[in-house]
């Protein structure tokens, strides 16, 4: 409680603040060994104490500007108190967001029965709302000589001493050696540097923040371009990725290989499977130019028919693919890829050596495999 403060120690802090921003400031020196870590902090302090000695010699006036600042920044927002003088330095200020609630303001004595203005040397909310009625007030003097510039000087008016380098430093022999303990067994993982946060922060067991909605976008800035939405892989600064080539097999077989023989193998003769489609059809004679598009049941009719009425057999040229090809004997069992011209050129010895089918025999197997696989044809229903 601030109230039970001592108040001739003029300070507003009832919390840690100060340790943890020190906690915050060594944070990435605190893993160094203990005359590295001491050296490191005096340097710290020195270049820190020289710095504020620079600012104070460049400060005007009695108080510190940052205090002034705090003391305009807290007299807007005072329409809630009303002010009864009883003089010229005394009043008493009402309340009226707090059951009105009356508090007694005494100026030229720098007290208040809120006690705030005595702990912290500067003019609480009441004092100000009091001081506001007057013309052009100094607040300057109503501000504790704790936060004048004088003091603020005298703070810093001592100088570190530079030390030299560690190398440079006196040997000191001990009369014994110094190792580190034993006892305590360091835990597992990475240490932490992280302070424990408390209960009203949001640490463990405390009031859990409410998580905010997505964003269009992403956070991530790129430190390479610097502009939000990507990361530095997937910045378009670093162009195309290079594309990774497959390696191709060897066309040509091995030494090994082409030194043994091939094994004899008895030539099947090929066997070619049809497989209808509508460029291998005629269209029959009782569809042509119809005016509308021709279904696979009106076509499924009219071939029954044609082929009732003893129509001629329908025309089929045969177009071999890889599905309708065994695979030639002189190139069964190579290790290499059967390519298309080594495909084309074992066929036409083949073709040549063999004769070639007649239409009546395409026909024959055409006949086949329609009746082999026939599917059932069914009407498509309308959409309504």
């Amino acid at each position: 409680m601030r109230c039970m403060f001592d108040p001739s120690i003029k300070c507003d802090y009832i919390n840690n603040n100060l340790a943890e921003s020190f906690n915050g400031w060594i944070k990435d020196y605190k893993d160094l060994p203990p005359d590295e870590l001491a050296d490191t902090l005096r340097e710290l302090v020195m270049k820190l104490h020289e710095k504020r000695r620079k600012i104070g010699m460049k400060l005007k006036g009695k108080i510190i500007p940052a205090i002034i600042q705090q003391i305009h920044n807290r007299t807007r927002g005072l329409k809630h108190l009303k002010v009864g003088k009883s003089g010229v330095a005394s009043c008493e200020v009402r309340d009226t967001s707090k059951y009105n609630l009356r508090h007694v303001v005494k100026t030229d004595q720098s007290e208040c029965t809120c006690l705030e203005w005595q702990h912290t040397g500067k003019p609480c909310e009441y004092a100000l709302a009091f001081l506001l009625d007057r013309r052009n007030p100094r607040w300057e003097d109503y501000v504790h000589d704790y936060f004048s510039l004088e003091k603020f000087r005298a703070t810093y008016a001592g100088e570190i001493e530079p030390l030299t380098d560690r190398s440079q430093w006196p040997h000191v022999q001990f009369p014994f050696d110094m190792e580190a303990p034993l006892d305590k067994k360091r835990g597992v993982g990475r240490p932490r540097k992280n302070r424990y946060k408390s209960f009203l922060e949001g640490g463990d067991g405390g009031p859990k923040k409410k998580k905010e909605p997505k964003q269009l976008g992403s956070k991530n800035r790129c430190k390479r371009c610097h502009i939000l939405g990507h990361r530095q892989s997937t910045c378009p600064l670093n162009g195309p990725k290079p594309r990774k080539r497959k390696k191709r097999a060897t066309r040509y077989p091995a030494d090994d290989d082409a030194s043994a023989p091939e094994p004899e193998v008895a030539a099947p003769q090929l066997e070619v499977v049809v497989t209808p489609n509508r460029d291998m059809i005629t269209m029959p004679l009782s569809l042509q130019g119809s005016p509308n598009p021709v279904t696979r049941r009106m076509l499924a009719t009219a071939l029954a028919d044609e082929a009732t009425h003893a129509a001629p057999q329908l025309e089929v040229v045969v177009t071999p693919n890889r599905h309708m090809i065994t695979m030639p004997p002189n190139l069964q069992g190579i290790p290499n890829p059967v390519t298309r011209r080594m495909l084309a050129m074992a066929l036409a010895d083949e073709a040549w050596q063999q004769p070639t089918p007649t239409v009546k025999d395409t026909t024959m197997a055409y006949d086949m495999a329609s009746t082999s696989k026939a599917r059932k044809l069914t009407l498509k229903r309308r959409k309504i």
